[in-house]
Protein backbone atom coordinates (compact mmCIF):
# COMPACT_ATOMS: atom_id res chain seq x y z
CA UNK A 1 0.00 0.00 0.00
CA UNK A 2 2.79 2.40 0.91
CA UNK A 3 4.57 1.77 -2.41
CA UNK A 4 1.38 2.56 -4.28
CA UNK A 5 1.03 5.87 -2.43
CA UNK A 6 4.63 6.83 -3.23
CA UNK A 7 4.00 6.01 -6.89
CA UNK A 8 0.91 8.22 -6.94
CA UNK A 9 2.85 11.06 -5.30
CA UNK A 10 5.66 10.73 -7.87
CA UNK A 11 3.12 10.75 -10.69
CA UNK A 12 1.46 13.87 -9.26
CA UNK A 13 4.83 15.60 -8.88
CA UNK A 14 5.75 14.66 -12.44
CA UNK A 15 2.42 16.00 -13.72
CA UNK A 16 2.93 19.25 -11.81
CA UNK A 17 6.46 19.60 -13.21
CA UNK A 18 5.17 19.06 -16.75
CA UNK A 19 2.46 21.66 -16.17
CA UNK A 20 5.06 24.16 -14.91
CA UNK A 21 7.28 23.51 -17.93
CA UNK A 22 4.35 23.94 -20.32
CA UNK A 23 3.33 27.17 -18.59
CA UNK A 24 6.90 28.47 -18.84
CA UNK A 25 7.03 27.58 -22.53
CA UNK A 26 3.71 29.35 -23.09
CA UNK A 27 5.05 32.48 -21.40
CA UNK A 28 8.24 32.32 -23.49
CA UNK A 29 6.19 31.95 -26.68
CA UNK A 30 3.96 34.84 -25.65
CA UNK A 31 6.95 37.08 -24.95
CA UNK A 32 8.46 36.14 -28.31
CA UNK A 33 5.18 36.94 -30.08
CA UNK A 34 5.00 40.28 -28.26
CA UNK A 35 8.57 41.13 -29.22
CA UNK A 36 7.91 40.25 -32.87
CA UNK A 37 4.74 42.34 -32.86
CA UNK A 38 6.58 45.31 -31.32
CA UNK A 39 9.37 44.97 -33.86
CA UNK A 40 6.95 44.78 -36.78
CA UNK A 41 5.02 47.74 -35.43
CA UNK A 42 8.21 49.83 -35.20
CA UNK A 43 9.12 48.92 -38.79
CA UNK A 44 5.65 49.92 -40.01
CA UNK A 45 5.89 53.25 -38.17
CA UNK A 46 9.32 53.92 -39.70
CA UNK A 47 8.00 53.11 -43.19
CA UNK A 48 5.10 55.52 -42.64
CA UNK A 49 7.51 58.27 -41.51
CA UNK A 50 9.73 57.61 -44.54
CA UNK A 51 6.70 57.79 -46.85
CA UNK A 52 5.63 61.13 -45.34
CA UNK A 53 9.16 62.47 -45.59
CA UNK A 54 9.52 61.35 -49.21
CA UNK A 55 6.13 62.78 -50.25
Amino acid sequence: MLGHKHREEREEEHAMELAREQAAEAVDASETDDAEFDSNERVEEQVERDDVRDA
